[in-house]
Parts: C-alpha cells; structure tokens; sequence
C-alpha cells in the first residue's frame, strides 16, 4: 500500500513538472494573454456539453450491465459518476474500478462487476481507437499511421484473446490465488457472454461512446471557435481529443498530465494553432471537467 502511494505521488510529481516545463517553454505570459481574451459565453456551452458527454458516457455503460442485471439507470447513476471522479485523480483510470465496489452493494456480484468493467473499459478502448485510427493517417505519414494502428490492434486483439482463450484462463488460475479467484468466481462466464450472447448490446454501447466523445470534440470546438475565435473543424477536434485521451490510459502520469497536454499542442500545431491558444483552451478544458470531478466526488455516495 505504501509503496502504490509513494508510486501515485512520483507519477503526479512527474506530470506536473513535465506539464509546468511545456508551459514554461510556451510562455505563461502569452498563456494568460489568451485566457483574458476568452470569451466567457463559451462557457455555458461547455458546460452543457460536458453534462450530456457525462450522461451518454453513464449510459454506454449501463446498457451492457443489461447482460445480467436489471438495475436502473437511475440507480446506476450513483455508482457511476462517484467511480468517473475518482478516476480522475488516479492513474491509469485505475480510480473507476471503484465502480465494481458500488455494483456489489447492489446485489451484483463481484465476477459479473469485474466483467462488466473490463468489457466497458475495452469498449471505451474500441472507440477512441476506431476514431484515433483516423488521426493517425491524417496527421501522420502512411507508413507511421500504419504502424500505429496495426499496434493498437495487436494490442486490443491480444487483449481480448487472452481473456477468452483456454491459455488466458490458465494462466490466470497459476498467477492468482486461490482465494483470490473465488471472490472474482463467474467473471469468465460473464465476460464470454457479451462476445456470445449479447454482441448488441456491445453495438449499442459502442455506438453510445462514439456519440459522447462527439460531445467533448463540440464542446472544445466552442471553446476554440466562441471562446477564443479560432476555427477548427469539429472532425479533426475529435481526432485530436481521442489521441490525447489515449495517453491518458497510459499510467505513468495520473489521468495523462503533461504528456496529453504536449500531444494535444503538438497535433494542432500541424493544423497551424499557436501553442498558447492550445494551452488556453486545455486549462479551461481541465479546470471544467476537474470541478465536475471535485463536485461529484464530494457528493453523498451510495451506501
């Protein structure tokens, strides 16, 4: 225990410096020149955005809970958005595995929770790939994009095997205790049975993520376009904002601090948008979703 928070701290010590040293090199004078000129109308409009991403998003996940439970939306909700916040101020969203924990006081046991989380993470993987995919070839050579993609499926594709396959199962039962996989009994059936007897509801949760990460490229569309009247097509927003959120699951900074920050200002530089504009439009992006986070996680939780 000590030594994941001694690990957690370095990770945020890291993506803070690496975050303040970007910013140092762009200039913090010429950041604060932006922001004073923001338009504050962008605001409301990001805001509202930002609560229909949180509402899609809750939803893309409840419907493959549909698999095994008939728990409410409105009674997810809770168990949802306490784990989203967390998982904000851990790293490698390691934070919304909290989620199984909210699940099991609703009756639902911990292997089915388990295979429930891991499909919803591997369907939120399965978006931001399908859409970052074609970042890669828009903003990279043939070649690069190529290698990119073929990786993200090597990786997504082993992934997915070897929780499925005889050999994952076998190897699970040799690195894991005995009372360990008792408490996490059923979570291969559960989880074999999106891929056997629920593919539409995999469909239908993919399509629900695809549609929210949509909502995130809008609202930082307004932000550029009302809040700091520069002018982005919302697709190549979109494209952008998924290849940022994947360093984020990369854990060695919490939620990606620093290094999505530096893609984010690296990518929109080929699009020829000056780096403190970028800046600008990333602290008003984080300081928004980071409130919803602080308000959220403050809120009374599910017993």
């Amino acid at each position: 225990m000590k030594n994941q928070i001694i690990k957690t701290l370095a990770r945020v010590l890291f993506g803070g410096l690496f975050l303040f040293g970007l910013f140092y090199k762009i200039g913090f004078d010429r950041i604060a020149e932006s922001l004073v000129r923001l338009n504050l109308w962008a605001l409301p409009l990001a805001v509202g955005l930002f609560v229909l991403f949180l509402w899609l998003s809750s939803l893309g996940s409840w419907v493959l809970l549909r698999a095994f439970s008939r728990l409410s939306f409105r009674e997810f909700l809770p168990c949802y958005l306490p784990s989203w916040a967390i998982g904000l101020f851990l790293p490698g969203k390691l934070g919304e595995v909290s989620i199984i924990y909210y699940l099991k006081n609703r009756d639902i046991a911990v292997g089915q929770g388990t295979a429930f989380f891991v499909v919803g993470k591997t369907m939120t993987v399965l978006a931001l790939g399908i859409v970052a995919s074609t970042g890669f070839f828009t903003f990279f050579s043939f070649r690069e994009a190529v290698q990119l993609f073929l990786l993200l499926v090597v990786i997504l594709g082993s992934f997915i095997f070897f929780l499925l396959s005889s050999f994952g199962r076998n190897v699970t039962r040799k690195v894991l205790p005995q009372r360990i996989q008792e408490r996490f009994a059923g979570f291969s059936s559960a989880f074999s049975s999106y891929f056997q007897k629920h593919r539409g509801l995999l469909a239908l949760s993919l399509g629900i993520k695809l549609l929210g990460f949509s909502c995130i490229a809008v609202m930082n569309y307004f932000i550029f376009a009302v809040g700091l009247n520069v002018h982005i097509a919302v697709f190549k927003i979109l494209q952008i904002s998924t290849m940022e959120t994947f360093s984020a699951l990369i854990p060695i900074s919490v939620n990606g601090l620093g290094i999505r920050q530096a893609i984010g200002i690296y990518l929109y530089s080929l699009l020829n948008v000056s780096a403190p504009i970028v800046a600008s439009s990333q602290i008003v992006g984080w300081v928004l979703i980071y409130l919803f986070g602080v308000i959220i996680f403050i809120l009374p939780r599910p017993s």
